[in-house]
């Protein structure tokens, strides 16, 4: 690629974080051209127009954003708003920001759901692609804007405009309640919202295209706006890949297969941080035995400290089903060796207890590393000082994988995953991670297989009641990812 050309993407990447993969590289390609085209400019010449005049930058991000979206995608969610956290809510008006609305199908979903219900809600959607903000202003919404997802919701547009012929037109009288406008969350203008006074923030399929350090910074800034225990929801094929660092004051929780954040208070948090810290890989066995059983039971949420806060008593702190014994021979194909037969948990001080922890600890101290400046370096580095046994080379190469990620090969991280999975067929986290990079760089033969084979491998793992993975993904159960694989095939590639 011609050296313009890349810092034609290196602007977009600064300007609003976007990071155009693979896939996506050769549509954007095929803009640049045209448009140098149009302007009969050369490459060269369109870099620096784009650099000088805002109107070409804008045209520029329009194309580069991209706007697969839908009207109640992803349709759980909604289930758990519905069901769950606007029942618990008891002030109004609510404040709700789709911080990445797209064409606006998401913000009317908010709107129409909180109608549903009957609370009085304000909706502000932003984005920064001015053409898809647009078409949220003419409300009118074809085919495209209605899936198989989200169904079963559809007749809740009926109170917020008029569905005919496969057409949807939002009403103009519910345009007191959404209001929308250009905003780039990448940027460094003020937040559009005074700090604590948001109920509920969608930025969903965003962050699959930032790196980990945009990320952080990104969910630093709009957690400020969240009000204490409002919630901040990814889409689902990205909240399994997104942590906090520990200065930033959300939490991750679940209810059933439903992932979110939730805003809590700084002394909640760093009781949290204390919980969950990792035991040290270099500590004595008997200290590292300790925090291996200390972690076996997720931690409660509080209950609410005033009858005016949420109840969320029915919802769990995220945590790892921690393994008793990581042995890649539990998932062994028949006939193939793989190290040391597997083994049931020693008693607590012996030798193999002592390794156990030391590799869950490993893999906790990974965990804690992503995400954070220099985490690549960082990360190596931790694998490099650990003894690995012969038969946990699957486990090294998993986390030299995790670190190619980190700085952003990913070349190099599906060669680590393939060598992962060569020496441990059945190690189903690196599968899913492999199929997840093939699907982002286009390999889309490649992604549909893999993520069948994964499928079919967290079946039997379920089947069988093994853990012996789970330390592996951290903050997820097998069922969800299971879930991600099904979701996957039947969405023709995409989650």
């Amino acid at each position: 690629m011609e050296t313009a050309e890349q810092e034609i993407f290196g602007i977009i990447q600064d300007y609003c974080g976007l990071e155009v993969n693979d896939a996506h590289r050769a549509f954007v390609c095929q803009y640049i051209k045209s448009r140098c085209s149009a302007l009969n400019l050369s490459v060269g010449e369109y870099r620096n127009r784009v650099l000088s005049t805002e109107k070409e930058l804008a045209l520029l991000i329009n194309e580069a954003a991209i706007n697969e979206t839908y009207f109640f995608r992803e349709e759980q969610q909604f289930d758990y708003l519905k069901d769950n956290f606007f029942k618990r809510l008891h002030t109004e008006p609510l404040v709700i920001w789709s911080a990445a609305c797209s064409t606006g199908e998401e913000a009317i979903s908010l709107l129409a759901m909180t109608v549903s219900c009957g609370l009085d809600a304000h909706v502000y959607a932003t984005d920064i692609d001015t053409a898809a903000l647009s078409i949220l202003e003419k409300g009118l919404y074809a085919t495209n804007s209605f899936r198989a997802d989200g169904r079963k919701y559809l007749p809740l547009l009926d109170a917020v405009g008029k569905r005919k012929d496969g057409l949807f037109e939002f009403s103009a009288g519910r345009r007191g309640n959404l209001h929308q406008f250009f905003f780039n969350l990448n940027g460094t203008e003020p937040l559009p919202f005074a700090p604590g006074t948001v109920d509920l923030i969608f930025l969903r399929n965003v962050f699959i295209y930032f790196d980990a350090g945009r990320r952080n910074q990104i969910m630093r800034r709009i957690s400020s706006v969240l009000k204490k225990n409002g919630l901040l929801f990814l889409s689902v094929n990205e909240v399994a890949g997104v942590e906090c660092s520990s200065d930033i004051p959300l939490l991750k929780e679940n209810a059933g297969n439903v992932y979110f954040f939730r805003k809590v208070d700084t002394e909640e948090k760093k009781l949290y941080m204390e919980r969950t810290r990792p035991a040290s890989v270099e500590g004595s066995g008997a200290v590292r035995a300790q925090g291996f059983n200390a972690g076996r039971k997720a931690a409660a949420v509080p209950e609410p400290r005033s009858p005016g806060e949420r109840n969320f008593s029915g919802i769990r702190q995220v945590r790892a089903e921690h393994v008793i014994m990581p042995s890649a021979q539990d998932d062994a194909p028949d006939g193939i060796s793989l190290g040391a037969p597997a083994v049931t948990e020693p008693e607590s001080g012996s030798a193999g207890h002592e390794a156990l922890t030391g590799i869950e600890g490993l893999f906790s101290q990974a965990f804690s590393i992503l995400g954070t400046e220099d985490s690549s370096d960082r990360l190596q580095a931790l694998v490099g000082s650990f003894r690995f046994l012969p038969q946990q080379s699957e486990f090294k190469l998993y986390l030299q994988a995790l670190a190619a990620l980190e700085r952003g090969d990913s070349q190099s991280a599906v060669r680590f995953f393939e060598k992962s999975l060569y020496a441990n067929p059945g190690l189903w986290p690196a599968k899913f991670r492999l199929g997840t990079l093939y699907a982002k760089s286009g390999r889309k033969h490649d992604a549909e297989k893999t993520m069948r084979e994964c499928a079919n491998l967290l079946k039997d793992y379920l089947k069988q009641d093994k853990i012996c993975y789970n330390f592996m993904v951290e903050q997820f159960s097998p069922a969800y990812f299971l879930a991600l694989c099904e979701n996957f095939l039947t969405e023709k590639n995409s989650f």
